[in-house]
């Protein structure tokens, strides 16, 4: 029923789906408002932004795996060479 490119992007990006879910949900409780709700919802909220910025990050940085590639490490300096993407960084700004 759903493409095979769909589906895989909904998977990658079911984290961030998730985050959005449960801020619409935070929002809703703010909507209907009261002593109980009203705070819940806005914890709710403030809890799925800072998750949906952590999934957005690792969204960013998700690989396939599929790459193959050589890993070096050289006088502190990681570096990867790979037939699609490559990059190289220093340890000392790593944390």
């Amino acid at each position: 029923m759903i493409r095979a490119e769909a589906r895989a992007a909904l998977w990658r990006t079911r984290e961030l789906i998730a985050a959005m879910g449960v801020a619409a949900l935070g929002l809703w409780f703010v909507v209907l408002g009261g002593f109980l709700l009203l705070p819940i919802g806005v914890l709710a909220v403030a809890l799925a932004v800072g998750w949906g910025v952590i999934a957005l990050r690792r969204l960013r940085f998700a690989q396939t795996g599929l790459a193959p590639g050589v890993v070096e490490v050289l006088e502190g300096q990681v570096s990867y060479y790979g037939p699609a993407f490559g990059g190289a960084v220093s340890l000392s700004e790593v944390e």
